[in-house]
């Protein structure tokens, strides 16, 4: 009888710790892989009435590689498939790059806009940060705005926008973020209280968190999940195994986190895109687009109930 209950209390021991880690932290997706061209998935998700929101960090976008047409016309390939591009690490004080690359993207079919903050960071090699979005699936409701913070404990404060979608009721705050490598875990930390602000300031539950989080290796201790947005509140998009870096070591630095609140637009696919792969690039050539490589999710636009 002892033994009875004692593994009857191992097991009532063992539920409640699984139970406990399943609120602490939502299991991210499964990492998807399109079985057709990205062009080919992008003319699918449109007719099924889907978006493909995206983060890349192109590694100092500044006029050296906008002046490279190989490396510019991969980066139009690229960004022209996303229906929302954050970018992350433009280096060019004349702030030409951006546009140049925003007119890169409306030389197809599509038709494209880009909301650009502010030259940012403590030092001298300052960075902005963009959103390019399509102009015919959305529609800007409220001036974006650069987060204040009182601590000064981001290098590059996020950058958030808000949009909404024309093809259906999905609207979001999008929150573009850069950490110092060195500071990741504290920057992470602080987005939460980003999030909360947006929440306030834009008077929307969805919020979408992307871009460059520096989130693996000697940065930031991922399996620990000690930070602010690693609660039941919030979902991880991009799953701790996938590598975002075009490196020989494997770190998942870039990441898509959501609140709560938008995983009832979300279809259940999320992914990284490499295009080294894809267009078959050498590693010199991949590197001399960016040392990381887009992530991605992809959402509905008629779930939305908030």
């Amino acid at each position: 009888m002892p033994e009875i209950k004692f593994y009857r209390f191992s097991f009532i021991f063992l539920l409640i710790f699984l139970i406990s880690c399943e609120a602490v932290l939502e299991k991210p997706p499964c990492p998807f892989s399109p079985t057709q061209s990205f062009e080919d998935l992008v003319v699918k998700l449109s007719n099924e009435g889907k978006i493909i929101i995206a983060s890349f960090n192109i590694q100092v976008f500044g006029k050296t590689k906008a002046g490279k047409p190989d490396v510019l016309k991969i980066l139009t390939d690229i960004g022209d498939d996303f229906d929302i591009l954050a970018v992350q690490e433009f280096r060019d004080e004349t702030g030409e790059v951006i546009l140049r690359y925003l007119e890169q993207l409306n030389s197809g079919e599509k038709s494209y806009d880009v909301l650009q903050s502010a030259r940012l960071g403590r030092s001298t090699s300052k960075e902005q940060y963009a959103f390019y979005y399509d102009t015919d699936k959305f529609e800007v409701l409220k001036e974006p705005y650069i987060f204040e913070e009182k601590k000064d404990v981001f290098e590059r404060e996020p950058f958030l926008a808000h949009f909404k979608s024309k093809q259906g009721n999905f609207d979001f705050v999008l929150v573009n973020i850069h950490t110092k490598p060195d500071d990741a875990t504290p920057e992470i930390n602080a987005l939460a209280e980003v999030v909360e602000k947006a929440k306030q300031y834009f008077n929307e539950q969805d919020v979408i968190v992307l871009g460059d989080f520096n989130a693996d290796g000697s940065y930031f201790k991922e399996e620990k999940d000690e930070t602010a947005l690693e609660t039941k509140e919030y979902s991880w998009l991009i799953c701790d195994n996938l590598d975002t870096t075009v490196a020989k070591s494997d770190n998942t630095y870039d990441r898509i986190v959501t609140t709560q609140e938008v995983m009832e637009d979300f279809a259940n696919k999320a992914g990284v895109r490499n295009f080294a792969k894809e267009f078959g690039l050498s590693p010199e050539n991949t590197k001399n687009v960016s040392d990381h490589f887009p992530v991605y999710a992809i959402f509905s636009t008629d779930k939305d109930t908030d």
